[in-house]
């Protein structure tokens, strides 16, 4: 059988996927089913002999043991230390990042917590209002309140993914003089320097030369990366098969020049692989990029032909053995991408390259470019359609023409970055420097120009779920029946897709959302008009902007507690013109009826049956549907924690739905 660790990884990552979304109540159910099927495909001939079948369903059942393994050895066992607090050792494991507001997130490792039954040696995102006083990897003790971060992989924003299951604030912490030895001192020790060096670039470009080499976005300002997302260019900033191609290739060709022989280029590449790596962080994507790298460059060491298809799913498969790693949106979307390079686009790239239309052309190889590059986006966002639904709740349309621009010049960028940080290094990088910096800022302006465009993204509805269910069917069956139709079966499906998405952005236009960020902030959309509450920072700013500018609404006013720039920067973006603030009292947008009341902070709004109340104290209204208190929205179907993300209410004639703006929930 071909391809037989491609058949293994995809259904080993699929399974994973599939116990992740479903409710744990039913694992049990899809565990059973599996195990059925395998035993009959080993026992019915036709299957038997065919091998793909229990191969495949070979792979499901081992990664349903893994996934309840990894529940019941790793997951519950940190979950007994949620609400609690006790006496901890632990060490920082990551740099610090910091936020909006001005809080500061660690990751660590504890080494001993004085509680009952609790695990020892666990990571844990550690948030402060003040910097700890501490190296990398140098011991501290203190007490640590622990609560857990999600219920779920999805909902974890990826920190299952890196075995991150508890959050947690420090009571007190005391830095000792002990240390830890670890070889990953020096990699942290060396992204410090790599970021310290990229600083002298300055602003937004030196940010995103830290972003282009190492994937670190820490210092990028939510406008640009905003602005990143909205264009379909985020990808950039994550490290990737993009940047690992042309790091290596670029290795390859200096050793080359240098005359060494091509086992011991390929070799020191190699380590350069594993090294740059470990330098990013072992991130998902970056992870899968260097597999594959790996394996081929190993095919070329020992003289034999090395399958993509394969090499994906060796790589997929290792990256699955953590079963969270699958809610990694890097990962899933930097698998799916390289996939339809390989199965989808090669289809195109054939009959562009057979296609006679520009053969006596002067620009015959300009044109084909641009229609190359066009068909690979175009497969890019067919195979990740479903992917985009499930994390993001929409998919960017200029992401099909900026692709075409960014990536060759994404690619320059991160070959000149390392260039500028080797010459910085050695005392003679003011041209370099100066280089880089007109380069990224050219990145940053088309970037702006693609995001700033009308319909630059269209906005899913729950219901697309469906869609792609039905998709899905169409090809199955087609595949099981008659393979001699996939083409017209995928013609269809792919019209299908694209009436459905206009479709529902259509609906989204005339629908009643509610969009609430993380501090609170808050933007009630109806048809076409607009009221926005309480935008007190940066990132309330940025969230609402581009939800806003998506929906292509205007502002009838934004109402604020406070005088604060945001507010008024964000009347400036959207053209609006009346800023209420708490002491001024006045009836407001009859078209949203509200109603609001200044003496209590409360802001009332009322959709149709529905009435959602919004408060900033502990006073709110027994009738409210909706009730916004302390970073934590309430409704009538439990509570939400605003800490883990924005969310967006769809309010309906008699009822509602809410998801995570990155995350789809019920």
């Amino acid at each position: 059988m071909k391809r037989v660790f491609a058949h293994i990884g995809f259904s080993f990552a699929t399974t994973m996927l599939v116990l992740n979304l479903i409710p744990a109540k039913y694992d049990l159910y899809v565990i059973i089913g599996l195990a059925v099927l395998l035993i009959a495909s080993l026992i019915i001939k036709k299957y038997k002999e065919a091998l793909a079948v229990p191969i495949c369903l070979g792979a499901a059942v081992f990664a349903c043991l893994i996934f309840t393994l990894t529940m019941n050895l790793y997951v519950a066992p940190a979950q007994i230390l949620n609400n609690s607090n006790a006496e901890c050792e632990f060490y920082i494991v990551e740099l610090p990042q910091q936020n909006d507001s001005g809080e500061y997130s660690y990751i660590i490792k504890t080494t001993k917590i004085n509680y009952p039954n609790s695990p020892q040696n666990i990571k844990v995102r550690l948030k402060t209002k003040y910097p700890i006083n501490a190296e990398c990897y140098q011991i501290i003790k203190g007490r640590l309140v622990f609560h857990r971060i999600a219920d779920n992989a999805f909902s974890s924003y990826g920190y299952w993914g890196k075995n991150i299951f508890l959050s947690s604030k420090p009571v007190n912490c005391i830095p000792t003089k002990a240390y830890v030895s670890s070889p990953m001192k020096y990699i942290i020790n060396a992204r410090q320097g790599i970021k310290n060096r990229l600083s002298a670039i300055g602003g937004d470009e030196g940010a995103l030369s830290q972003a282009l080499i190492i994937g670190d976005k820490s210092d990028i300002s939510p406008e640009i990366y905003t602005n990143f997302r909205i264009s379909g260019a985020a990808h950039l900033m994550a490290v990737s098969g993009l940047h690992l191609t042309a790091i290596s290739s670029f290795i390859l060709l200096l050793l080359k020049k240098l005359r060494l022989p091509d086992k011991a280029s390929f070799c020191l590449t190699l380590g350069v692989i594993a090294y740059y790596c470990a330098l990013c962080g072992f991130s998902k994507s970056v992870v899968r990029a260097g597999i594959m790298m790996s394996i081929l460059m190993l095919g070329n060491l020992f003289g034999r032909h090395s399958d993509p298809l394969n090499s994906l799913g060796l790589a997929v498969f290792i990256i699955a053995i953590n079963p969270f790693a699958v809610c990694d949106a890097g990962a899933v979307l930097s698998v799916l991408c390289v996939l339809s390079l390989c199965t989808g686009y090669p289809y195109f790239e054939k009959k562009i390259s057979a296609s006679k239309l520009f053969r006596n052309h002067s620009l015959n190889n300009a044109f084909r470019y641009l229609l190359k590059a066009l068909a690979s986006a175009l497969c890019i966002m067919a195979y990740s359609i479903c992917a985009y639904y499930l994390f993001f709740g929409y998919v960017s349309l200029v992401a099909l023409v900026s692709g075409v621009i960014l990536i060759p010049l994404g690619s320059f960028a991160t070959i000149l970055t390392l260039l500028t940080n080797f010459f910085i290094r050695i005392k003679i990088g003011a041209p370099f420097i100066f280089l880089s910096r007109i380069v990224n800022r050219a990145i940053l302006i088309i970037v702006e120009k693609f995001a700033s465009m009308r319909f630059a993204i269209i906005n899913f509805e729950n219901y697309f779920g469906l869609v792609a269910a039905i998709i899905l069917i169409i090809l199955a069956i087609c595949f099981i029946i008659n393979k001699k139709h996939i083409k017209t079966a995928l013609v269809i499906s792919f019209v299908f897709a694209v009436v459905s998405v206009f479709s529902m952005s259509a609906l989204n236009n005339s629908a009643t959302y509610m969009y609430v960020t993380q501090n609170g902030a808050v933007a009630i959309c109806e048809n076409s008009s607009t009221a926005v509450f309480g935008v007190n920072s940066k990132g309330d700013y940025y969230s609402l902007r581009k939800f806003i500018s998506t929906r292509n609404n205007s502002v009838d006013f934004i109402g604020t507690n406070i005088k604060n720039q945001y507010s008024s920067l964000l009347a400036d973006e959207l053209n609006c013109n009346r800023i209420i603030y708490r002491t001024y009292k006045k009836e407001i947008s009859d078209k949203l009826k509200i109603d609001y009341k200044t003496k209590r902070e409360l802001y009332n709004f009322t959709a149709k049956a529905n009435n959602i109340e919004i408060s900033k104290n502990n006073t709110s209204s027994d009738k409210s549907d909706i009730c916004i208190i302390n970073k934590v929205c309430k409704d009538k179907n439990g509570y939400i924690e605003l800490e883990n993300g924005d969310i967006i209410y769809r309010i309906s004639d008699n009822n509602y739905r809410v998801r995570r703006v990155n995350i789809w929930q019920e």
